[in-house]
């Protein structure tokens, strides 16, 4: 079976939704969450209007670490998310082009098998 993955805003209504924040997510969606280390200074960043392309560029290689070092310590949790026919991964940032549930989707569960479906909108 291949996974279908798409993301979305966090307040998105769907029966494949996993919140993988460090914020809410439950103890499955946790472990697709960024950690608060490399979390905070982006977040603070981007509040400030600083964040850069330099610092995206970091921050996408420090969560890709983090994400197989997950692989790793919760390989559960990843097979049962790579087991599903489709799963929606939300967050709480508003450009989905510059979010950890992009990077996820897009570049890192490609590795494993699945097909990467974009960005879903409120209907």
């Amino acid at each position: 079976m291949t996974l279908h993955v798409y993301t979305a805003r966090i307040g998105l209504r769907d029966d494949d939704a996993l919140d993988i924040t460090r914020k809410s997510a439950n103890a499955f969606g946790i472990a697709f969450a960024p950690s608060w280390s490399i979390l905070t200074p982006a977040l603070a960043k981007r509040r400030a209007g600083t964040f850069t392309d330099d610092d995206w560029t970091r921050y996408i290689a420090d969560y890709t670490r983090e994400m197989e070092a997950s692989y790793v310590e919760h390989r559960d949790e990843w097979n049962m998310l790579l087991m599903c026919s489709r799963a929606v991964l939300l967050c709480y940032c508003t450009d989905p082009e510059r979010c950890h549930r992009a990077v996820l989707a897009r570049d890192i569960l490609p590795r494993y098998g699945a097909v990467y479906g974009g960005e879903v909108h409120r209907g």
